[in-house]
């Protein structure tokens, strides 16, 4: 919300240039027969009863693209006003196509100015809203438009170093990836650097299963890679299956105190996040995977056994979930 709206706000009846338009109060019970009655803002609720006129009306216009901004600036998980903003750009960018009196250049920097400035003004809002989900669709359906997606991987890093674990900003990266089929090897390398930083990030290893699977083992790359035969997909489930073993024994060491290393203290780390992962993998091998049935078997009965703890459990839960 704007630093003081009291201050700054002008109610649209004041505004010369909504002076054509009917308000639409709210359909509210008569407040006596309310139990508790939402206290709307005077602000929000004059501006949204300016918004439903504009719905009523199927007004798609410049004004109303300004004053679904306000009432996300007030609201900004109200996804009908990012709905009715992403149909009012619409609109103002087929109005600026439709002037025959501008040049294909003049005319296509009309409508890159217009994309530039709706992508603003979401950054701005997902600055201040991280969690919404609404404004990491709105920025989704430009860049789908656009087909231009510079920047927009550091724009989710940056809100990534935020908050790690922010479900919205994963998923509009993962789209990235996926749609424009760029900054995987980069990806792989950044997830690690989380993973480095806290390996119970749930998400960081999410999205290391995201980027194996979608890119690393699809057909395509692994042709390319010539490794389409077998061989180099059993390399890839080989080396991730050893990355999460590891950071289950480093962090293992960790607890009993020790520096690292396999089988030091005899302790297991705890992290299921790092557990489901090797099981992820154990399952797609069939558990055929060359060596992890004595390494199970050794790390639970025996190495284990001398510390016990969740560690011993999630290792148990792993070897026992299917016959190895």
């Amino acid at each position: 919300m704007p630093t003081s709206p009291q201050a700054m706000y002008v109610p649209f009846s004041h505004r010369l240039e909504w002076q054509d338009v009917t308000p639409i109060p709210q359909d509210d019970l008569p407040a006596s027969s309310l139990v508790v009655p939402i206290d709307y803002p005077d602000e929000y609720r004059d501006a949204t009863e300016y918004m439903r006129a504009a719905l009523v009306t199927g007004e798609r216009s410049r004004r109303v693209h300004g004053l679904a901004g306000e009432v996300i600036e007030m609201n900004a998980a109200h996804y009908t006003a990012w709905w009715l903003r992403r149909r009012c750009l619409e609109a103002m960018v087929a109005e600026t196509t439709a002037q025959d009196n501008a040049g294909d250049k003049e005319m296509d920097e009309a409508v890159e100015e217009l994309y530039d400035a709706e992508l603003a003004f979401a950054l701005r809002i997902s600055d201040e809203n991280p969690k919404n989900y609404q404004v990491w669709f709105h920025r989704q359906t430009i860049i789908a438009e656009t087909e231009d997606p510079a920047g927009e991987l550091e724009i989710s890093t940056r809100a990534l170093r935020k908050d790690a674990k922010n479900y919205h900003v994963w998923a509009y990266r993962q789209w990235i990836l996926k749609t424009f089929q760029a900054g995987w090897e980069e990806e792989m390398a950044f997830v690690d650097t989380l993973l480095k930083e806290d390996r119970r990030n749930n998400s960081a290893w999410n999205q290391r299963w995201f980027v194996v699977h979608t890119h690393e083992l699809s057909p395509y790359h692994l042709e390319r890679e010539g490794g389409r035969g077998g061989g180099k997909a059993d390399a890839i489930r080989e080396r991730e299956m050893a990355y999460a073993w590891d950071s289950v024994l480093e962090e293992g060491a960790g607890l009993a105190g020790g520096g690292g290393g396999e089988g030091k203290e005899g302790r297991l780390g705890d992290n299921e996040s790092a557990w489901m992962y090797l099981r992820g993998y154990l399952r797609e091998t069939g558990y055929r995977a060359s060596g992890w049935r004595e390494r199970l078997v050794n790390a639970v009965e025996e190495g284990g056994g001398r510390e016990g703890g969740r560690g011993r459990w999630q290792g148990g839960s792993v070897y026992h979930s299917e016959p190895c």
